[in-house]
């Protein structure tokens, strides 16, 4: 929601290219409404939202990624009712949470 965002994390993909000439081609960030963007031809998502919204966000996840996406989750996960492929992880302090599509 915030194109300052963008620029700064296209910013860090260009720093990123650096060390990574491929990396371009595999990632994209958008600032687009994430119910209606098409996102079917992501082989991995990353999430930064409440697990109300994941838990919302859940039915166009199944729906528009193949089975075997992966999702990544920062800090919140899908609820109580949605279990992890694996034990969240903690990385420099921030709880990540990985599942697959589909995702149940």
């Amino acid at each position: 929601i915030d194109p300052v965002r963008i620029r700064e994390a296209n910013e860090n993909l260009k720093a990123a290219a650096a060390t990574d000439s491929t990396i371009t081609s595999r990632v994209r960030f958008l600032n687009q409404d994430l119910f209606t963007t098409d996102i079917s031809e992501a082989t991995v998502v990353t999430l930064y939202l409440l697990p109300s919204l994941n838990i919302k966000l859940l039915p166009t996840l199944n729906k528009m990624l193949k089975p075997g996406t992966r999702v990544v989750s920062h800090a919140f996960d899908m609820g109580p009712e949605i279990k992890p492929d694996m034990e969240p992880v903690n990385v420099n302090g921030r709880t990540v949470y990985f599942y697959t599509v589909p995702i149940n």
